[in-house]
């Protein structure tokens, strides 16, 4: 019943879903997903490597917070950004414990960061790597699965759960006119329900911003794009805060945050909820810190799961 709605949702107010979780679970899903690859991949690399994709990291992220603060030209952090990729791309190649086919795959993504860069499809490039950022869980699953063959039923699940968007973006026809008519409606009925209450109404170009122009030329045909990407992205919140640290746990034993980090980023993201309340666009400029900060770190570690990766020495400290 809740998945239903869940599509129900993404095919009928794809925008409203969009604002409300990534303001409700935007943040938290940012935290728990970074602990949980801390505890499952941090022995996969020396921590000298860490250190170096941290630097790496550190620089997007600095970059953005100037960006933020208007400090720095926004024109500049989608350079920075497919930098970033690039230096990953080369980490990856460089890894004292890659293996061959892993070396050959950082290569791959440095050449490519390069390319978009010198053809000027930085755009293109940078948003295609969203889109397909929100199915990571995917990868991570069966990697679950593959060290642990009793959390095969998961994988399943959650490939089951990843197909709907995949199935509502191929679609061989647009929305029809009526579901179009409906959202519309919906959406002035939210509107108009939002201004009575005083608060700020969604910009109707803000979800439009997540693909690329020329997806979906037909208005109909990007409408159905964007409830699929919409969905994709509820689920990867879905799989990241709930799915996999339920079933991937290094040890049963080992919470993900301690009570005090627990608090923390229950505080953090309380914080956030209320910013985006108040101030859509700076809390979205904040919260893009963290988001991209921790959607980079999953490039190198899917890499690494996707080419079959080294066993740890040892396991990660918790």
């Amino acid at each position: 019943m809740g998945l239903g709605l869940l599509v129900s949702t993404a095919l009928l107010l794809p925008l409203p879903l969009y604002i409300c979780a990534l303001a409700l679970f935007g943040l938290p899903h940012v935290l728990w997903e970074l602990a949980w690859l801390r505890q499952r991949y941090a022995g996969h690399q020396p921590r000298s490597w860490w250190w170096a994709v941290g630097g790496v990291l550190l620089l997007q992220s600095g970059t953005r917070l100037a960006i933020w603060r208007d400090v720095l030209d926004p024109r500049a952090g989608p350079v920075i950004d497919l930098t970033c990729l690039g230096l990953l791309g080369a980490a990856v190649l460089l890894g004292p414990r890659s293996s061959r086919p892993t070396r050959l795959a950082g290569m791959l993504l440095a050449i490519v960061m390069g390319w978009a860069f010198t053809n000027d499809h930085v755009l293109i490039v940078l948003l295609s790597l969203a889109v397909l950022h929100n199915f990571s869980p995917l990868a991570l699953a069966w990697d679950l699965a593959r060290e642990q063959p009793a959390q095969r039923p998961t994988a399943w699940f959650i490939s089951i759960l990843f197909a709907l968007p995949l199935l509502i973006a191929v679609l061989p026809a647009p929305l029809p006119w009526w579901l179009l008519d409906l959202q519309a409606t919906l959406g002035d009925a939210l509107n108009q329900g939002l201004h009575r209450l005083a608060l700020p109404l969604p910009n109707p170009d803000l979800l439009d911003g997540q693909l690329a122009p020329g997806w979906g030329d037909d208005s109909g045909r990007r409408q159905t794009l964007l409830s699929a990407l919409v969905l994709a992205q509820c689920l990867h919140y879905l799989s990241v805060i709930h799915l996999l640290p339920a079933t991937g746990r290094p040890r049963s034993d080992a919470p993900l945050l301690s009570p005090r980090q627990h608090a923390l980023a229950l505080g953090l993201s309380t914080a956030l909820v209320i910013g985006f309340m108040i101030d859509y666009r700076n809390a979205r400029g904040l919260y893009a810190v963290a988001s991209g900060l921790h959607a980079w770190l999953e490039w190198p570690i899917l890499l690494l799961v996707i080419t079959g990766r080294s066993q740890p020495t040892c396991q990660p400290q918790n």
